[in-house]
């Protein structure tokens, strides 16, 4: 799947859903390459029914792959996405140079 072009950018409650998905992507281990749905929930402070979702809206505008009962992840389109969204003004990415 390509990059979006010319589409618009996401609400802030998907800037947030990217923005925890990214993160918690990072804190994966080798050969781990989704992540759970209890964890991105937690992150965000809401129930896993409402963060399946919102996975499932997600994966049909082709931001993440979703999987059933497993995890998610960004593709590449849902990256793009992010960092589209300003993710250098997020406080943890400000000391990147």
């Amino acid at each position: 799947m390509g990059y979006h072009t010319g589409a618009m950018l996401p609400s802030s409650t998907v800037e947030n859903y990217l923005k925890a998905i990214f993160h918690a992507e990072s804190g994966l281990e080798p050969g781990h390459d989704l992540v759970p749905m209890g964890q991105i929930a937690s992150a965000l402070g809401v129930v896993p029914g409402t963060a399946t979702t919102m996975m499932k809206t997600l994966a049909d505008s082709g931001l993440v792959l979703y999987e059933p009962y497993v995890g998610v992840r960004l593709t590449a389109s849902g990256r793009w996405s992010f960092v589209a969204t300003g993710w250098w003004s997020c406080s943890s990415f400000r000391s990147w140079g």
